[in-house]
């Protein structure tokens, strides 16, 4: 009785369990949810100020991928719509599971320091199935289409790039108040420049260049010279005894700050060494750039302090010293020595502390560097004082034995350099003194070229109480390290002429398609 009743309630829930069966594979789907799977990731990769490249993951049985962007995040007004065929889309990381084969995609022209929303849908080859809707919000950077500035002790010009999309430039004084705001003309915009006159020597300024209401770049600049001192305009014929002459003069005169302005695109042979007297604080020897680029060059110039200054101030001057110590400090004092936008050629050290010297400062940035002596391009004896020496958004070129001989405690900055031997060989790049414990800083650098054959080491030797590292920095293949090496330093799998577009030649560009990975971080700006 009992094995009847068992079987009789089996038999029961079969049925049942069969009805249920049948039941579920009978049901409709509902229209509502027909769809395609929207994808596991939809992301910013990487984002730039006028373009952002967008990570998603594949959809199943998608012809089309369609994205919008709008500046209103109800996509009132809808700003890009792109459709992207599935097919031509190449796999950024593939996968044996379908949904999980990453894409990777460039969207190009976008305003900077912009908010956008974006969304985007995948559907089939008729649009009659779609995925619903992914979707995030971004904020481009600020956009930077500046390329340089051209001072003058008077005057700015401003380059950008080449481009149509601009209208006027504005130019503020360091507490963002207008000073003028220019409207380009066809000429300037064609030309990608335009320069602001009658400005204050020596004056700081904020420069804004815009697209309608876009902003498309903002740059910091500033008039060369001293504000509030005499200026020395030196015509083409004048000579080393001349400047001095005249410096002199000013320092009987009780003149405290002079500028020595020598013309754009001139050239002076000048053979001598241009003293700076007691009496004169701050002096600025400047140059400029005329229409060809080309800057006022000094030949075979020497410079000197008498006895004490605070600021010697050298700018956008090409210089050579034949080989010699272009600017020798003794046992005299000075606050900061600086160079801007120089070029210097041709010397046994840019700088060199002796005897005893006592100053601040040793500042190079933007400049372009070549073919130094075996004392080091910067050269501090033991017994001098200086507190801090800075090397930034240089290129340095033709280097013989190293960079520097530092005998004394200091703080070193190297940052945003590129530097290339070719012919010439340094044996090691610093020279320091272990038992002074100075502190060296090396930050997106590019260390490159083949040296002349010779193995490069970091030091001269072995230093138990200095830390160097090269991290976050590069250097080609074709630079080989010896026993002493670059600690921490990435190589890269390219010689010079791999990675740059015409090193022998001075251009080093990245090349294009050499993936670089650091691209518009590491390295001269210039070559950005």
């Amino acid at each position: 009785m009992k094995l009847k009743n068992i079987f009789a309630s089996l038999v029961m829930a079969a049925a049942v369990f069969s009805s249920c069966d049948r039941d579920v594979n009978d049901w409709e789907v509902a229209t509502g949810e027909n769809r395609l799977f929207k994808p596991l990731i939809f992301e910013a990769s990487s984002l730039k100020p006028t373009s952002i490249q967008i990570k998603h993951t594949r959809v199943v049985d998608a012809a089309n991928y369609v994205f919008e962007f709008s500046k209103d995040a109800d996509f009132t007004t809808i700003d890009k719509s792109i459709v992207i065929l599935a097919d031509t889309l190449t796999p950024f990381a593939d996968s044996n599971t379908a949904m999980k084969v990453e894409y990777r995609t460039w969207f190009e022209g976008f305003d900077g320091t912009t908010n956008y929303w974006v969304r985007m849908h995948a559907e089939n080859a008729d649009a009659s199935l779609k995925s619903k809707l992914s979707s995030f919000t971004f904020t481009t950077p600020a956009e930077q289409i500046f390329r340089g500035c051209r001072p003058t002790v008077n005057s700015l010009t401003m380059l950008w790039e080449q481009t149509d999309r601009v209208t006027n430039l504005v130019l503020m004084d360091t507490d963002s108040v207008v000073v003028e705001n220019h409207a380009l003309t066809a000429a300037e915009i064609q030309n990608a420049s335009a320069t602001f006159e009658s400005l204050e020597m020596g004056t700081s300024y904020i420069v804004q260049i815009f697209y309608n209401e876009v902003l498309r770049g903002t740059m910091d600049v500033k008039t060369s010279g001293f504000i509030n001192s005499v200026v020395l305009n030196v015509p083409g014929y004048m000579g080393v005894e001349n400047i001095n002459e005249f410096l002199a003069e000013y320092a009987g005169k009780g003149y405290k700050r002079a500028t020595i302005n020598f013309a754009a695109g001139l050239e002076w042979n000048l053979e001598g060494t241009i003293m700076i007297p007691t009496g004169i604080e701050d002096v600025s020897f400047v140059g400029s750039e005329d229409a060809s680029g080309k800057l006022s060059q000094l030949n075979k110039v020497y410079f000197a302090i008498e006895s004490e200054v605070k600021d010697v101030n050298f700018e956008y001057l090409s210089m050579n010293s034949d080989g010699g110590f272009m600017f020798q400090v003794g046992a005299e004092k000075f606050h900061d020595i600086n160079f801007e936008g120089c070029e210097v050629k041709k010397v046994n050290s840019a700088v060199r502390l002796h005897s005893g010297a006592e100053g601040n400062s040793i500042n190079f940035n933007n400049c372009l560097v070549s073919n130094t002596g075996g004392w080091s391009f910067l050269n501090v004896g033991s017994g001098c004082t200086i507190p801090s020496i800075n090397v930034t958004n240089s290129t340095l070129t033709e280097f013989n034995t190293r960079i520097a001989d530092i005998r004394v405690k200091t703080d070193i900055k190297f940052k945003n350099i590129t530097l290339v031997n070719i012919a010439e060989k340094m044996t090691h790049l610093w020279l320091l003194d272990n038992n002074s414990r100075p502190t060296l800083t090396i930050e997106n650098c590019i260390f490159a070229g083949p040296n002349g054959g010779q193995k490069l080491h970091s030091t001269n030797g072995n230093y138990g109480n200095v830390s160097i590292s090269y991290g976050g920095s590069y250097k080609t293949n074709d630079l080989v390290e010896d026993s002493r090496p670059l600690a921490d330093i990435t190589v890269v799998n390219l010689d010079i002429y791999g990675l740059f577009v015409d090193p022998a030649n001075g251009d080093f560009h990245i090349k294009p398609g050499a993936g670089f990975a650091g691209t518009g971080v590491a390295g001269d700006p210039r070559w950005f």
